[in-house]
């Protein structure tokens, strides 16, 4: 293990040594600990609200504990359906030519692997101190926060481990592997079939909330529910199901390590062939820049008018061509999720009267949340990393208002279905349900316009550093949308007013900071071509 320490090591000095190398990302790494010194020290002056603590509230435990289970739960779930085909892709070409060949078990190796992912993966962690100031306000102190950013780390740590343990299990097994999958999926879905069950039993949301942090069966549920009943010991005190789930995730991962260690690894050949396919790309894609150079007169002038696309407005025809191919059905993965989500929010608020002012915005955020989720994977950050976007001899500007334009177009069909479903049900005034259309659709300006400024500023938007930046970038740009989503609630609780003007001044500063962005950024960016910095 000395010499893994020994690279990671290196690893960590030749980083830092080449910050003052790249101001760009030099800059960034200052931004960021000034925001994170600034995140802790606000809440050391910041005094806590006695009245109106959310911990000390009928429920606001209960709530507290439902959220941190659904984030749990979340990344749990897309870390354990990943693990069963991702275990071979942690590898690099230097890791092939030598680890492979170096004398340690593959179990050792598959674990160095891991632990290199992981890196990433605990980056979450450190967004959660952004988040002090409101959840101190909710009632929690920071022994409390440190402790659960502590619990936040561990479950990532068990969670990585458990998906080495089924990569193994399933790997040359496809019938396994399906299974796997299938039922790391049924989890999720059992917890919100039984909530919804309860929740048309009760008739009422908070006594939902407040049996389901308190059922044992939830509580000492494998990993999701014991981590659920350690983060309730830290907010409301420990019982005996809490104490007894910190020795059980503390075991966990002593536990699959050494499961890890038993289970036969046969990962070799299909890392090597991983590796080697991505190097066939590289220089497929750096052998036909000239063919694909040549054979664009073809491919977009030798047919015009609108149905096949001419001139820039190509870029959004190709992608219109390509989605259809990849997405035969009207409705994706994705927008059904959305589409079942909206209704059972509505389902669930409809159930109170007292929650009616809140429906509108329930509905809003469900989308919302799901473009902020699907960040790293908007339309630009595909088309930087392809040759063609910037071959076309088209100027900039127009590329990138066509990209714009592809971007919110792509998003309609995650979008529609929901709010039409949400219109249906609830027939909102037309004037209010107009004037959220418009919020949501421009909203991708802003993911656009991050994914262009990370490109800019960090040269690719690749590797882990870079989705850390673009992450931090996207939180930093929508804060004026929240910031007027919470003066629309205020306004709307206090005062009833209709929402409807907040959400145009929503679209007004999604077209006013994201357009800008995206001509700053991404004029600059085509302009130079496809370069690492």
């Amino acid at each position: 293990m000395s010499a893994f320490l020994f690279i990671w090591q290196k690893s960590l000095r030749n980083f830092i040594r080449q910050l003052p190398k790249k101001p760009a990302r030099f800059i960034l790494v200052l931004l960021y600990t000034a925001f994170f010194v600034l995140a802790i020290a606000s809440v050391s002056f910041m005094p806590r609200a006695e009245s109106g603590r959310l911990i000390e509230q009928a429920n606001g435990a209960s709530i507290l504990q439902v959220g941190w289970f659904s984030l749990i739960l979340l990344i749990g779930t897309a870390v354990l359906y990943s693990g069963t085909n991702r275990g071979s892709a942690v590898f690099s070409g230097a890791d092939v030519h030598f680890l492979f060949t170096a004398p340690y078990r593959p179990q050792t190796i598959l674990i160095y692997g891991l632990a290199g992912m992981m890196k990433s993966m605990a980056l979450l962690a450190v967004f959660l101190p952004f988040q002090f100031p409101n959840l101190v306000q909710l009632g929690l102190g920071l022994p409390q926060l440190f402790s659960l950013i502590g619990l936040f780390v561990w479950i990532l740590i068990c969670f990585n481990l458990l998906s080495m343990v089924l990569y193994l299990l399933a790997q040359n097994k496809p019938r396994i592997r399906l299974l796997i999958r299938i039922l790391v999926l049924a989890v999720p879905a059992a917890f919100v079939i039984a909530m919804l069950f309860s929740l048309i039993q009760t008739r009422s949301l908070m006594q939902v909330f407040d049996q389901f942090a308190n059922s044992p069966f939830v509580r000492l549920f494998p990993f999701f529910g014991w981590n659920m009943s350690v983060a309730s010991g830290i907010i409301a005190g420990f019982d005996n199901i809490a104490a007894l789930s910190v020795l059980l995730l503390l075991a966990t991962p002593f536990a699959t390590f050494r499961l890890v260690y038993r289970l036969p690894a046969d990962f070799y050949e299909d890392a090597i062939l991983k590796v080697e396919q991505q190097k066939q790309q590289q220089e497929k894609m750096k052998g036909k820049r000239n063919r694909q150079a040549s054979s664009l007169q073809k491919r977009f002038k030798g047919k015009s008018g609108l149905r096949h696309g001419y001139g820039p407005n190509s870029i959004f025809f190709r992608a219109v061509r390509e989605m259809r191919r990849r997405q035969p059905f009207v409705l994706s993965l994705a927008a059904t999720i959305l589409l079942l989500a909206t209704t059972g929010v509505w389902i669930g608020l409809s159930l109170e009267r007292e929650t009616e002012p809140f429906r509108i915005y329930a509905v809003f955020l469900l989308p919302l949340i799901q473009l902020f989720v699907r960040a790293g994977e908007t339309f630009a950050a595909d088309e930087l990393k392809r040759p063609l976007i910037y071959m076309l001899p088209y100027p900039a500007t127009q590329k990138l208002f066509w990209m714009t334009v592809t971007e919110s177009f792509l998003n309609l069909p995650l979008i529609l279905p929901s709010l039409i479903t949400y219109a249906l049900l609830v027939k909102p005034p037309p004037g209010q349900f107009m004037a959220v259309m418009p919020a949501l659709l421009t909203f991708p300006l802003l993911l656009t316009a991050s994914t262009l400024l990370t490109f800019r500023i960090m040269g690719s938007i690749e590797g882990q550093l870079d989705g850390l930046v673009q992450v931090v970038t996207n939180m930093i740009l929508i804060l004026p949308t929240f910031g007027l989503l919470g003066a629309a609630i205020v306004r709307g609780i206090r005062l009833n007013a209709n929402p409807s003007s907040f959400f145009l001044m929503m679209a007004l500063a999604h077209v006013m900071l994201g357009g800008t962005l995206i001509l700053l950024a991404g004029r600059s960016s085509l302009e130079r071509g496809l370069v690492k910095s």
